[in-house]
């Protein structure tokens, strides 16, 4: 009886819902603001938990020719992560080539030199 007066009081919380990725964006930290161990990729999208400060996000600015080199017309969206300067995830793209991924500039900084992270390419015409 406590139980079911209770839960009368407290509605059931909403549903999460997963909102895509934008198209040529970042998400970066140096330290713990990303939780490795949660990354996944659910239904074309990345998806991971945040575990502290210092997540980084935010569009990648001039990434439309690489985005173009790198994808296919059977993956047009790339999902590329990064862990402690390695490649360590690929999803999509058609002969994507991981030295490439690596120099790609974050705020100034190649790929290969954060922590941690996850980097949205779609060809232009895909999106």
């Amino acid at each position: 009886m406590f139980l079911a007066l209770l839960l009368a009081c407290f509605p059931a919380s909403p549903a999460l819902v997963a909102v895509g990725a934008p198209t040529m964006w970042y998400y970066a930290d140096q330290g713990d603001g990303m939780d490795p161990d949660s990354f996944a990729i659910v239904d074309g999208e990345p998806v991971f938990r945040t575990s502290g400060f210092g997540l980084r996000s935010g569009p990648l600015a001039d990434a439309e020719s690489l985005a173009w080199d790198l994808s296919c017309a059977a993956s047009p969206r790339i999902i590329a992560r990064f862990q402690e300067g390695r490649l360590t995830d690929l999803h999509g793209g058609c002969g994507a080539d991981a030295d490439v991924l690596a120099g790609l500039p974050i705020e100034g900084v190649d790929a290969s030199e954060w922590a941690n992270l996850v980097v949205v390419l779609d060809r232009p015409e895909a999106s």
